[in-house]
């Protein structure tokens, strides 16, 4: 199931304007609840803790195998459709820049992702 994080500006006590969107994975108990592990939070801090200050000769001194990103968890086109018409529904004034601020999240993430990867690329020739 996607989990999205909704970030968004109020004014005078009202939803004003989405700012910013997060995706998760999650899966739910028979019960429909969602009990987060450590090893749940330690995936969702693995890119960050492994690349996020690093350059690519300290990644080549590290002892062991390179380790590869993970990759962004990106909501699918129907999930897409079922969050802007769920906000459309129910949290109207933050649905009208809601896709442009879905996409732009989806290019920043795909983007980071992309780094990682050209980080490991970079480290991989110097070892």
């Amino acid at each position: 199931m996607l989990k999205v994080f909704l970030y968004y500006e109020t004014f005078e006590k009202k939803l004003s304007k989405l700012l910013l969107l997060e995706f998760n994975r999650v899966t739910l108990d028979s019960e429909g609840s969602c009990e987060l592990t450590q090893e749940e939070m330690d995936k969702a801090l693995y890119n960050f803790n492994e690349f996020g200050f690093v350059t690519p000769e300290e990644l080549a001194q590290r002892d062991g195998p390179l380790s590869l990103p993970i990759a962004p968890v990106l909501p699918k086109i129907q999930e897409k459709k079922t969050l802007y018409n769920n906000l459309k529904e129910n949290l109207n004034p933050l649905s009208h820049n809601a896709p442009y601020i879905m996409e732009e999240r989806i290019s920043a993430l795909k983007q980071i992702h992309k780094e990682h990867i050209e980080l490991i690329r970079k480290a991989a020739k110097l070892i």
